[in-house]
């Protein structure tokens, strides 16, 4: 099933039905809005009595709620369904049921043509900092969250698990693997997250499966798949590790995600808190034990093992989105802040070391919620790199550390002598910009060249390189020195949750 969430539910038996003689007009005459946003593509008017139309969307816990929508009118374009609803004009955006193709699964939500054009809509192009060229390589269908390479193919990972390859010369996709093949059908929600491809051409995918029961649980998998360099086709992926714990708090379970192998050829994962900021929630059926020993920090894998052990690499990190190493071996990971505003991080990570969630925040000395735990007795806790600045919130007078609060950093690489001198033996971090509804932040690529102070200490110096950029969620950095984009949707400034329309791979190359 398709959703924002890959929300996996019965099907209701219900049907859509529309007065023929309308059906056939709006077939007949696509809206002005239909053709604005199809362009050059082509568009297919559909007979709306015809499909079975549902909208998800979420109660209390995020349990997923399914209402069906009676329509008037039912437009494909880009891959993308778009279906207007006959008694208030508001329109819905989504995909065909995988295994039912008469069924429209949506999950955004317009209140006429002008919001649905303008959600539609794709951003000019950043400038390209000096030394780069940047370019649309193609544009999204559905939403995307990492990219990989074997050694002739370019791969795209959706949040439902699809996986699609990529021509970068021309922009051509096609879906290779769809996440209905791998994934179980009776969870309620399933998110992929990491991609990775290793020189054997294996491929890793990490998910989380929302698996109801009298303790909702997540069921975590890294699965593991040959691909095939000649071709392109992945095999179908086996499970290579398995385990679970319940399930989040509320919209807080940040799953597993980021895969990498580090210097020492191990594998490293990314596993996110399942609190905010360590409530308890008072959710039916949802734990109310805080984290457990796999959540909110990295995990160490052997990948030459078919039964590998969790090993715990570092703890105390909320949402370990993505990591990287530098030419020393130094390891740095971004984290994620909470509500209460405090600075997002990026760490500089140690085997063993612990980095304050949920006891401590940022550098803060203060407790942002009443219900934050006291920090145990003799545990020492790092602190995230500080930010002098010049943007992402931090100044010479009034460092940060380390990140605005809310940007949501998400994808980070290491720049490398390939590189102008500007920015080598620095980063570039993407950031996702904000959801909650506050001050606009991130949405945008920055750059971190890093210093030690006199005491040994890194000290961050962070600036804007590509902005404004469409909620980008992932950096990829090819061979050749190229570095690939991910954005996740189209718009560059906030809007609550509404992440609206699947976004763009952009490619930011160097200038020979």
């Amino acid at each position: 099933m398709k959703s924002i969430l890959c929300t996996a539910l019965f099907i209701a038996n219900m049907a859509t039905v529309v007065p023929a003689s309308r059906a056939l007009a709006q077939r007949d005459t696509p809206p002005a809005v239909i053709q604005k946003i199809a362009g050059k593509d082509k568009f297919q008017s559909l007979n709306a009595s015809d499909y079975l139309v549902q909208f998800f969307s979420f109660q209390e816990g995020r349990a997923p709620v399914i209402t069906p929508i009676s329509a008037d009118g039912i437009w494909l374009t880009q891959e993308i369904y778009y279906i207007r609803e006959s008694k208030t004009g508001k329109w819905y955006t989504g995909h065909a049921n995988s295994t039912n193709p008469k069924t429209i699964e949506c999950q955004n939500i317009f209140a006429n043509d002008t919001e649905l054009s303008k959600a539609a809509a794709y951003q000019p192009l950043p400038v390209p900092p000096k030394g780069f060229r940047i370019r649309e390589v193609t544009k999204l269908t559905d939403f995307p969250v990492r990219m990989a390479v074997n050694q002739n193919h370019f791969y795209i990972l959706m949040v439902d698990g699809d996986i699609w390859k990529t021509d970068l010369a021309t922009g051509k996709r096609e879906r290779v693997l769809k996440g209905d093949e791998y994934l179980r059908g009776d969870g309620l929600t399933r998110t992929c997250q990491g991609l990775l491809i290793d020189k054997q051409n294996r491929l890793y995918i990490s998910s989380n499966e929302r698996i109801s029961g009298p303790t909702v649980m997540n069921e975590v998998h890294i699965w593991r798949a040959q691909t095939h360099p000649d071709t392109g086709a992945i095999d179908k992926p086996i499970s290579w590790l398995k385990t679970e714990y319940p399930w989040g708090i509320g919209a807080f379970n940040h799953g597993v995600s980021k895969l990498a192998f580090g210097p020492d050829g191990m594998l490293y994962v990314g596993s996110g808190s399942r609190t905010g900021a360590g409530e308890k929630g008072g959710i039916a059926h949802y734990s109310e034990e805080g984290e457990t020993p796999l959540t909110a920090n990295i995990w160490r894998l052997d990948p030459k093992s078919d039964n590998p052990m969790i090993e715990v690499y570092a703890s105390g990190i909320r949402n370990p989105f993505s990591f990287c190493w530098n030419e020393k071996r130094e390891f740095f990971a971004v984290d994620h802040g909470p509500d209460a505003d405090a600075p997002e991080e990026l760490n500089l990570i140690l085997k063993g070391h612990h980095y304050g969630f949920p006891f401590q925040f940022s550098d803060w000395t203060k407790k942002p919620y009443p219900h934050t735990p006291d920090i145990p007795t003799g545990l020492k806790i790092d602190l995230p790199i500080q930010n002098y600045g010049p943007d992402a919130g931090g100044s010479e007078k009034k460092p940060i550390s380390t990140f605005l609060q809310h940007g949501a950093p998400t994808g980070i690489v290491y720049l490398d002598k390939r590189y102008p001198k500007e920015f080598q033996g620095g980063f570039f971090v993407s950031q996702f910009g904000n959801l909650l509804n506050v001050p606009r932040a991130g949405f945008d690529i920055v750059h971190i060249a890093l210093t030690k102070n006199k005491s040994g200490k890194y000290m961050a110096h962070v600036r804007k390189v590509l902005n404004p950029v469409a909620r980008p969620v992932d950096l990829y950095q090819a061979q050749n020195g190229n570095i690939y984009i991910l954005e996740y949707s189209r718009e560059v400034d906030h809007g609550g949750f509404a992440l609206n329309m699947p976004g763009r791979l952009l490619e930011l190359s160097l200038v020979k």
